[in-house]
């Protein structure tokens, strides 16, 4: 993921923490095709070229021609933006988009709060600026994971099969708790809702993380965006704002957005058996979980 990573525990609130997100810094560089496609396809890339080449590859195993692909470059880096720019060529429709503002991710700093908050602030951005205007799905592929052959299509059969599904992902671990304490669990939760007695009589949100299974599909309340595919009329319905403190709701984009499209009545579900490679950098090795 481009901008690391949701929480898998504890209760909810931001303390108050928002990313600075300057509108006049992002720009549209180019852009090619007809926007009117079966899939608008959103890529935010912060700069990890250590696994270009595994994004790439995932990348080619979406129907392209029915794709029309917002690649999103955040990376202030001369080197990646010419990656991009070079893939941009091979797609057949596509905006390429440049954004100055400053990146982070785990590769830059472990601060988990100021990298949700970034990327807080750049999904918003995206998907209320650059969603092209109609599509009947979106996907979201993340620079740093690799999708298994065929795994694009098992998600896509998830949503042919589940009326009742709005969104399905696949199976994507936490790269910062791997780091911290060299355990792999995945980033997915679920939620258990309160209410305070009394007072105000607050709602607010435990967020509980879903135990990694070998297979299956599983209805759960939200998870990691590295490979996720929605019907685009869920993403319409729920949006993808992002509530940076108090209101008793979870941090992040991903995790807000899960629960809102369970409270609307859709499910979101999790393939297990689509295992995504999550790509890192740690002392100079290219590392993955």
């Amino acid at each position: 993921m481009p901008y690391e990573d949701t929480a898998l525990g504890g209760n909810s609130g931001t303390s108050g923490l928002m990313a600075s997100h300057d509108d006049s810094l992002v720009s549209v560089q180019k852009e090619v095709g007809g926007k009117r496609k079966k899939y608008a396809v959103v890529c935010p890339h912060a700069g990890k070229t250590f696994c270009f080449p595994e994004f790439r590859k995932t990348l080619y195993q979406l129907p392209l021609n029915e794709c029309h692909v917002v690649l999103y470059d955040n990376s202030q880096s001369k080197k990646h933006s010419a990656k991009l720019n070079t893939l941009s060529r091979a797609l057949p429709s596509f905006t390429l988009i440049k954004d100055d503002n400053k990146p982070e991710s785990i590769e830059s700093s472990m601060d988990f709060r100021v990298i949700v908050a970034r990327c807080s602030a750049v999904y918003q951005h995206i998907y209320e600026n650059h969603l092209p205007k109609k599509s009947d799905y979106v996907i979201n592929l993340e620079d740093d994971v690799f999708a298994p052959p065929g795994g694009f299509n098992r998600l896509k059969g998830v949503l042919d099969t589940y009326d009742d599904v709005g969104t399905v992902v696949g199976n994507c671990r936490d790269r910062r708790v791997k780091v911290m304490n060299g355990e792999a669990q995945p980033i997915a939760v679920n939620f258990r809702k309160t209410q305070k007695i009394g007072g105000t009589g607050e709602v607010q949100y435990e967020v509980l993380g879903v135990h990694e299974k070998e297979f299956g599909v599983e209805w759960i309340g939200a998870a990691h965006m590295g490979l996720w595919l929605a019907r685009r009329e869920c993403v319409d319905l729920v949006g993808m704002q992002t509530v940076p403190e108090g209101q008793g709701l979870p941090i992040g984009h991903d995790i807000q957005y899960g629960l809102r499209l369970n409270e609307s009545g859709w499910k979101f579900a999790v393939d297990w058996s689509v295992k995504l490679d999550h790509y890192y950098m740690q002392n100079g090795e290219v590392l993955s979980v």
